[in-house]
C-alpha cells in the first residue's frame, strides 16, 4: 500500500493522531506533495488545529521552488474557508496572487482572487478583479465551452451591477451571459436580467428575455411567478399580449410533506452533520426524513476538484468526446469531468464502463457504462451543474454516503438518505440510514424540490 493510500485508511478510520504523525513525516521530505498537502487539510479539519495549517502554509510560501496547483488549491481553499475573518482572506490572497505568478497563463486565479473578496463582502474589490480578467485574458480563451472563464466572470459581473442597482451595466453583462447560452444561466440571473430591463424602460426586451427562458422551464416556479408579477405591472407597456405557457409536467399531488432548509452557501470547512443539526433545529420533528443533496454533501468532504488543477489527458479527451456524441449534457462529456472519474477508479474501470457504453448503443440498453465503471463515476458532477463558489470545480460523489447517513442518524434522531436528484424527473438515492425505502424517497424527490440551481436549500425534511 502507498504511503498516500495507508494515510487516507487512517484517515477515514478516525486515527487523526496516526495520519498527522504519518502526513508531517511525508511533508518533511516534500512540503509541496500535492496529495500529502491534501491529507492535511482533511486531518486539521477533523482536528481543528489551524495553527498547522498556518504553518504549513508558511513553508509553502518560503520555498523557491514551483508549487503545484493541486497544492495551492488544497492549502488556500481550506484557509479561506476555515480560518476566522480577516486573517482567512488575508492568508488565501497571498497563495492565489503566488499562484498567479507562477501560472500566468491560468485565467481561473482572476476569478478565484475575485471570489475571495467577492465573499468577504469586497465587492468593488471583486468586480475590479473580474474587470480585469475580461481585459488580460487571451480572448481565443473567451468562448463558450464550460471551461471557459467567461461565463462565470459574466455572471458575477452582471449580479454585482445588480446588486449596485447599475441596472445599465447589469443589462449589459446579463445579455453577453445569456448569449453563451449557459446552463448555468439561472432562474435567478433570468429574474434580475428582466429586473434590470424593466428598469431602463426596455419593456419588450424583458418579455422576450422571460419568454425565451419559460419556453425551456416552463415548470419553474420562481420564473412563472416573475412572468406573473411582470405582467401585472408592465402589461400596458408590452407591444402585443402574452400568456403564461402552460406547464409540461403535470402538479405533484398525494405526497408528503417536503420542506426545504435554507442552509446558505455550504463549503469544506463545514462538516453536513452539524449542518444538518443546525439549520433543522427548531423545524424538524419526530418522524421527519432528511434528505441530502449529494453534491453538497460531497463538497463538505474536500471532493470539489478546482478545475485549474485538472490536466485533462489524452485518453480523457478522446472518452469524452465519444460521451459527448451521446449525450451533450453528460457530466462525463466533459474532458475534465472525464479526468477526475479516471482518477477515481482508475483508466481500466473506465474503459471497461465505455464497453458497456458500446453495448448500449447497439442494443439501445441503458446503463451498462455506470455499472461496470462503478458508482462514482455516475456521481461526477461537471462545473456546468454547480453553483458560485463552486461552480468552477468538478464535484466528486460522497466518499461513503451510506456511512454519512447513519452518522447523521445517529447524532439528530433523524432517519436520513444521500440523492442524487436533478430536473429530468429522475431522483437516486445514493446512500442511506438503515429502514429507508429508497424506491419511495426516489419517487417522493424526483421532482427535485431541492432545485438544481442557487436555491441554497440542499436539505429537504419528509414528514410523513
Amino acid at each position: 500500500m502507498s504511503e498516500v493510500k495507508r494515510l487516507e485508511a487512517l484517515i477515514d478510520s478516525g486515527d487523526l493522531a496516526g495520519a498527522r504523525r504519518l502526513c508531517l513525516d511525508g511533508l518533511g521530505k516534500d512540503p509541496l506533495d500535492p496529495a500529502l498537502n491534501e491529507a492535511l487539510v482533511r486531518i486539521i479539519k477533523g482536528t481543528g488545529d489551524h495553527d498547522a495549517l498556518r504553518a504549513q502554509i508558511g513553508r509553502v510560501m518560503e520555498t523557491s521552488r514551483k508549487v503545484p496547483k493541486r497544492t495551492y488549491s488544497a492549502l488556500g481553499s481550506f484557509a479561506f474557508y476555515a480560518l476566522p475573518p480577516p486573517g482567512n482572506a488575508e492568508l488565501s490572497s497571498v497563495l492565489y496572487m503566488r499562484a498567479h505568478r507562477e501560472y500566468p497563463d491560468v485565467p481561473w486565479y482572476y476569478l478565484i482572487i475575485g471570489d475571495i473578496h467577492l465573499y468577504s463582502g469586497k465587492k468593488d474589490e471583486a468586480l475590479a478583479e473580474y474587470r480585469l480578467a475580461l481585459e488580460e485574458v487571451d480572448p481565443s480563451l473567451l468562448t463558450r465551452d464550460s471551461t471557459s472563464v467567461h461565463r462565470y466572470l459574466l455572471k458575477r459581473i452582471a449580479n454585482i451591477y445588480y446588486e449596485k442597482s447599475d441596472f445599465a451595466a447589469a443589462a449589459g453583462a446579463f445579455e453577453e451571459f445569456r448569449r453563451m447560452k449557459a446552463y448555468s444561466f439561472y432562474v435567478t440571473d433570468c429574474n434580475r436580467y428582466v429586473d434590470s430591463l424593466a428598469a431602463l424602460g426596455r419593456y419588450d426586451d424583458a418579455v422576450e428575455v422571460l419568454m425565451e427562458n419559460l419556453e425551456k422551464m416552463p415548470n419553474k416556479g420562481p420564473l412563472r411567478a416573475k412572468f406573473v408579477e411582470f405582467m401585472e405591472r408592465y402589461s400596458d407597456r408590452v407591444s402585443g399580449e402574452f400568456e403564461l405557457p402552460p406547464r409540461t409536467l403535470p402538479e405533484r399531488k398525494g405526497l408528503p410533506e417536503r420542506i426545504p432548509v435554507e442552509t446558505g452557501i455550504v463549503t469544506e470547512a463545514d462538516d453536513m452533520v452539524e449542518v444538518v443539526r443546525e439549520k433543522t433545529s427548531g423545524i424538524a420533528r419526530p418522524g421527519d426524513l432528511v434528505a441530502l443533496a449529494e453534491s453538497v454533501t460531497a463538497i463538505t468532504e474536500g471532493r470539489a476538484i478546482s478545475v485549474e488543477t485538472i490536466e485533462p489527458s489524452f485518453v480523457a479527451t478522446r472518452l469524452a468526446a465519444m460521451v459527448q456524441k451521446r449525450s451533450q449534457m453528460a457530466p462525463l462529456g466533459s474532458p475534465h469531468g472525464m479526468q477526475v472519474a479516471i482518477d477515481e477508479v482508475g483508466r481500466g474501470r473506465v474503459l471497461l464502463g465505455l464497453v458497456g457504453g458500446l453495448y448500449d448503443a447497439v442494443t439501445r440498453g441503458k446503463g451498462h457504462f455506470y455499472s461496470l465503471a462503478g458508482m462514482q463515476t455516475a456521481l461526477v458532477d461537471d462545473m456546468s451543474g454547480g453553483m458560485p463558489p463552486y461552480d468552477h470545480h468538478v464535484i466528486k460523489g460522497p466518499r461513503d454516503p451510506d456511512a454519512t447517513a447513519l452518522r447523521v442518524k445517529q447524532q439528530t434522531g433523524l432517519d436520513c438518505c444521500i440523492v442524487d436528484a436533478n430536473d429530468q424527473q429522475i431522483a437516486w438515492v445514493i446512500g442511506a440510514s438503515e429502514g429507508v425505502d429508497r424506491k419511495h424517497i426516489e419517487q417522493v424527490l424526483s421532482d427535485n424540490p431541492a432545485g438544481n440551481e442557487d436555491q441554497k436549500t440542499p436539505i429537504i425534511l419528509i414528514r410523513p
